[in-house]
């Protein structure tokens, strides 16, 4: 039993008298790495953050803003990611622009060849896009009464 005791007792002094300086470098470890992963937790929720904003402003307010266009009758183009018509006004412009026009010809397809194109497709309204954000185009003199009212 003695023996027992005397192990027991060696035991708990080297515990005790090493275990101090153990735990408060592992304290100091576990603190950094808690500090380490609260920055990388930060840094992803930002990340997230950011992603799901030019999400939104990218592709689902666009699309959202088309749906609600159309149940409101209006035509137009369906969006393009970023760009919109951009591309499609440069490419027309370009297109306009490199056919010769004689003083009797009509003005109009050659200065806004899109708008043009858009007028013979989808009528009087319409909308397009500018980037991310729709344009709705009313040449009905009753209609822009009606908006100015």
């Amino acid at each position: 039993p003695r023996k027992c005791y005397y192990h027991t007792h060696l035991y708990l002094s080297f515990f005790l008298s090493s275990s101090p300086s153990l735990s408060i470098s592992s304290l100091g470890k576990k603190m950094e790495t808690s500090a380490a992963s609260i920055i990388v937790s930060v840094a992803i929720a930002v990340v997230l953050w950011w992603l799901w904003r030019t999400l939104k402003w990218v592709w689902l307010k666009p699309k959202m803003l088309e749906s609600y266009l159309r149940r409101q009758g209006l035509v137009g183009t369906s969006y393009t990611p970023l760009v919109g018509d951009f591309k499609r006004n440069f490419n027309m412009s370009m297109e306009a622009k490199s056919k010769p026009i004689s003083l009797t010809d009509d003005i109009i397809p050659r200065v806004l060849p899109f708008h043009s194109h858009m007028l013979n497709t989808y009528g009087r309204t319409f909308f397009s896009w500018r980037g991310p954000t729709p344009v709705i185009n009313i040449m009905d003199p009753e209609q822009i009464k009606e908006v100015f009212n």
